[in-house]
Order: structure tokens, then sequence, then C-alpha cells
């Protein structure tokens, strides 16, 4: 998505998630957290939690932007060049681009703390 690093200057990869693991429920999950660029000086105002699990924002819930997964498999032959969903995650992200802290604003589109809170998840 954004190849020579122009929007997104830092990402974490699978290596920077915790693992979550309940043996007796056979649940094996990677949890990813966003506070870890705390530690390196950089602020969760402009940090931004992508991802299509819920319970990823488990541990960020403030800074989740929840995405619907991709599947090529499922793409419409007719608009194929034109990806509705995609040129709207893109306006969000300049959207968010320009604010001094994204918090408010995922929190006020997404409620992503709220859901999971009513999910008991947090």
């Amino acid at each position: 998505m954004d190849p020579k690093r122009e929007l997104f200057q830092h990402v974490l990869y699978q290596d920077a998630c915790y693992v979550f693991e309940k043996p007796d429920e056979d649940v094996l999950m990677l949890v990813k957290d966003i506070g870890r660029f705390a530690k390196n000086g950089r602020t969760l105002g402009r940090s931004i939690l992508i991802d299509p699990q819920p319970f990823n924002f488990v541990l960020n819930p403030d800074n989740g932007y929840p995405i619907v997964p991709y599947n090529a498999e499922f793409a419409n032959p007719k608009e194929i060049d034109r990806d509705e969903y995609l040129l709207t995650v893109i306006e969000d992200i300049e959207t968010m681009r320009n604010l001094k802290d994204v918090r408010s604003w995922l929190n006020e589109e997404y409620m992503v703390r709220q859901i999971l809170k009513n999910s008991k998840l947090i």
C-alpha cells in the first residue's frame, strides 16, 4: 500500500506481536501492540492499528481502524480497476494524516473501545 514509505513511517510485523494462548480451549493468537511505538519516542496519537481482527485492538483500542479482509477471489471483474472500499480506506488515512491526534477521530468513526467493552474483551 505504501512501498515508498510516504504515508507510514514505521510498520510492525508478526515478530512484534504477543502470543495469547489458552491451551485448555485450543486458542493460540498473536496480539498486536502498537504501544511499542511509544517506547521508541513515537506518539500513539499519530499511530493507527489497521486490522480485520477485532481481538488485535485489545491492547490499543483507541488506535484501532477495523478493515474488511481483502480476498481477490471475490473481486468483481467489471470493477477490477476501481476498488471502492480501498479508496475509502485511503480517504480515511488522508483525513487522519492531517490530525494531530487520530484517536478521537477513530473513536468517533469506529467506536472500537466501546465495541470491545460490549463484547467483554476489555
